[in-house]
């Protein structure tokens, strides 16, 4: 989220700027009662600015089962982006795996 933000908005964002909410208080039941009422929750990352002022957070998100973002699973990743310009995007694809890991080593080392 960092780079994220950074990228989106230029603005200096640092890690201690980031509020940050595991996984760790959602329970079962929180995943349960969450399917019955048409939601599931997803770990998302949040950057927004609000009177020049970035929020920038992780945290356990309740989504309508409709939304692109609640559909995401395994070892996939996306971005969801909203502009006024633009619209609404999503950028989706693997982000952890024997492909993606073995393409960001060989980067790396090309980059050293």
């Amino acid at each position: 989220m960092v780079i994220l933000s950074h990228l989106a908005y230029s603005i200096p964002v640092t890690l201690d700027d980031v509020k940050i909410e595991g996984i760790t208080n959602v329970s079962r039941e929180d995943i349960v009662y969450s399917h019955k009422l048409g939601y599931t929750i997803k770990l998302v990352g949040i950057a927004e600015v609000n009177n020049q002022a970035i929020d920038v957070r992780v945290a356990p998100t309740l989504l309508p089962d409709s939304h692109p973002l609640a559909s995401v699973d395994n070892e996939n990743n996306a971005i969801y982006v909203y502009g006024q310009t633009l619209g609404k995007t999503m950028f989706y694809g693997p982000g952890a795996g024997e492909g993606p890991t073995s393409i960001s080593v060989v980067s790396d080392l090309i980059s050293v």
